[in-house]
């Protein structure tokens, strides 16, 4: 079975580069791959049994092929995952990088992981855990450990594209802002002051970060102030009014001294409409 698995997944790694992905029904350039989807697997399985015209649904024959005979066993096991439409192949076989719609009912975003959610560093294609966004994935992690996580969402002949997004904490145990905060723009600022000269090397989207109240997220740009001690957190999106936010402030932020934050440091804010 583990051998299988393997032998699985190595086929769905190459799909792009010698065949067809899925894309987003009325989003023809997001494409995704995404692993909990299975209808994502549809050209993997044709190519466990062989990247053949056999299992070609558009070749002349009775269009029985290997994937669709796995689909409908899944479905036997009431699991909800449907095939290709056979009508939107040809007698040749679907050259790489071919798109088709998702089918059936699955299609959608990267889910993230839940409270508590742990992932494990695997190969280059599937789920990767970093330290922070835009690194690269460290090696040996095989116990799994919690970070930013990123899954590939899009092909390029050149190189992988990763979409990033934080695995939650299960309990925070740093430092809790005192108070409810409430604020009415939805391009707020947040100017963070700091009690010694902070080195900038050390301010980042990994050591400063916003998600949302699901966990994801939210495009910041943290640089530092106009003084050495202060570090501006800018949203490259809007605030959604209603939407409750956090601003974290980790450990990974250092003085110019060489001392750490000893806590993080987390603040609860909520975007009020204006009256």
């Amino acid at each position: 079975i583990e051998t299988g698995i393997k032998t699985l997944i190595e086929k769905k790694m190459y799909s792009g580069l010698v065949r067809p992905v899925f894309v987003e029904p009325g989003y023809p350039g997001r494409i995704n791959m995404h692993d909990n989807i299975l209808e994502s697997w549809y050209f993997a399985i044709w190519s466990y049994n062989g990247w053949t015209q056999v299992n070609n649904p558009g070749y002349p024959g009775d269009g029985n092929t290997y994937q669709d005979k796995v689909i409908r066993y899944v479905k036997s096991y009431r699991a909800n995952m449907e095939g290709v439409p056979r009508d939107l192949f040809t007698e040749e076989l679907p050259p790489a990088g071919k798109t088709f719609h998702l089918p059936g009912k699955n299609e959608g975003g990267l889910t993230p992981l839940g409270p508590g959610a742990k992932a494990r560093v695997v190969n280059a294609s599937q789920l990767n855990v970093r330290e922070k966004p835009g690194t690269v994935a460290p090696s040996g992690n095989e116990g799994g450990w919690q970070g930013w996580a990123a899954a590939t969402y899009k092909y390029d002949a050149n190189r992988l594209l990763f979409v990033d997004y934080l695995i939650k904490e299960k309990s925070f145990s740093g430092i809790e802002w005192p108070s409810q905060v409430n604020i009415t723009d939805y391009r707020k600022v947040w100017n963070v002051r700091f009690n010694r000269r902070v080195d900038r090397s050390s301010i980042n989207s990994g050591s400063i970060y916003v998600i949302d109240g699901n966990g994801r997220g939210v495009d910041v740009k943290v640089t530092v102030g106009d003084t050495d001690n202060t570090v501006q957190v800018v949203p490259q999106v809007d605030y959604r009014f209603g939407e409750t936010y956090y601003l974290y402030i980790t450990e990974n932020v250092r003085s110019l001294d060489g001392k750490n934050l000893t806590r993080p440091v987390r603040m609860k804010f909520t975007v009020k409409p204006p009256l």
